[in-house]
């Protein structure tokens, strides 16, 4: 059903920065090279913000997007807490994407993408990234675009330990 659930989203019709329409994720990929298959799974789906996993014996696919909450976690059901800010040095202000243009006659293209509200160019913090199977400037732009707020916006974490009524939850 996760899989399903996940080519319904990736239907969905967004913005392609062109006045018009287009499927939020697609990914056209020719495998011509042998790669461990984990590492063509992960770089699929790094593609199209999702994660895969193992769960009750099944692997499943969950976008990254909002969704309802599972589980409400307190002090009374969680041990071994603690906080963290991931400091600014370590997030990522400046993306060099490199895809494969179908529009280019597949040609190998950099889009960069930069947080605007960084003024002093010194302060970027660089990422190099591939998109595997992303042949759209426009999904590379929205794809880089959230990486850049979610480094911008995600800047605290939290660990802890959790009894078996957490297994229900699952990431994402």
């Amino acid at each position: 059903q996760s899989f399903i659930t996940f080519a319904t989203y990736c239907d969905q019709n967004v913005d392609n920065g062109k006045g018009g329409l287009e499927p939020r994720c697609q990914i056209d990929l020719v495998i011509d090279e042998i790669q461990d298959a984990w590492e063509w799974i992960y770089a699929i789906a790094q593609s199209s913000l999702a994660n895969i996993f193992l769960a009750g014996g099944k692997y499943r696919i969950k976008a990254d997007q909002l969704s309802t909450s599972m589980m409400l976690f307190t002090e009374g059901n969680v041990t071994d807490i603690s906080f963290g800010y991931i400091p600014k040095r370590d997030r990522v202000s400046y993306i060099e994407a490199t895809y494969t243009d179908r529009d280019l006659d597949y040609k190998r293209e950099i889009v960069v993408t930069l947080d605007e509200a960084v003024t002093d160019v010194s302060q970027y913090v660089k990422e190099t990234i591939e998109y595997t199977g992303v042949t759209r400037r426009s999904q590379v732009q929205r794809l880089s675009t959230y990486r850049i707020n979610a480094n911008k916006y995600l800047n605290r974490y939290v660990d802890w330990t959790s009894d078996i009524a957490a297994i229900r939850c699952e990431p994402g």
